[in-house]
């Protein structure tokens, strides 16, 4: 699985000014990956809700499927402007989060904001990781279609091509 941070550090990215274009590359070198090898693997989505009573507990969130995990969340305090760690529990502890039929509930109040991360699908083997991080980077790099002159067409990196062939599926076929 592929989280931003992940696709920030393989860049040596320290800002956050590119976050979400990073996000669409992740999802596209995904997207390319499993179409190419014929496999499906699941990848962190952020989840971010904005808290308008802070005292307010438990706080329901949806998330986009019932099969997703939460790995990790985080709530955020504006007024000493740091993010914490929130642990995670059972429903009869006090603080914390659970999840639970395709919903996120966290049972801690004093945030002005809550991120969290969640994936979907089968678990991802780090070599396919390692190709989807450098096609994010191969799509980073090379942002345009349009070569400048006197520039070489720039295909995907051939440490890509060979970990994907490695896992394909017999039979996929993949212009």
């Amino acid at each position: 699985m592929i989280t931003l941070e992940d696709a920030k550090g393989y860049l040596r990215v320290c800002h956050s000014e590119e976050d979400a274009l990073i996000m669409k590359l992740i999802d596209g070198a995904l997207a390319y990956v499993q179409c190419y090898i014929g496999k499906e693997f699941h990848c962190f989505r952020p989840l971010k809700k904005t808290i308008k009573e802070r005292k307010k507990c438990p706080i329901i969130c949806p998330l986009a499927d019932r099969t997703a995990r939460v790995s990790s969340v985080e709530g955020y305090n504006a007024d000493t402007d740091t993010w914490e760690l929130i642990p995670v529990t059972t429903e009869s502890d006090e603080k914390g989060w659970w999840q639970r039929d395709g919903c996120l509930t966290i049972n801690v109040g004093g945030f002005d904001e809550i991120r969290a991360s969640y994936a979907i699908g089968e678990d991802m083997p780090d070599d396919i990781c390692i190709a989807v991080l450098a096609l994010v980077n191969h799509y980073y790099e090379n942002r345009t279609a349009v070569l400048i002159s006197g520039a070489n067409a720039i295909e995907m990196p051939l440490s890509v091509k060979a970990i994907l062939d490695m896992n394909r599926c017999p039979g996929t076929m993949f212009a």
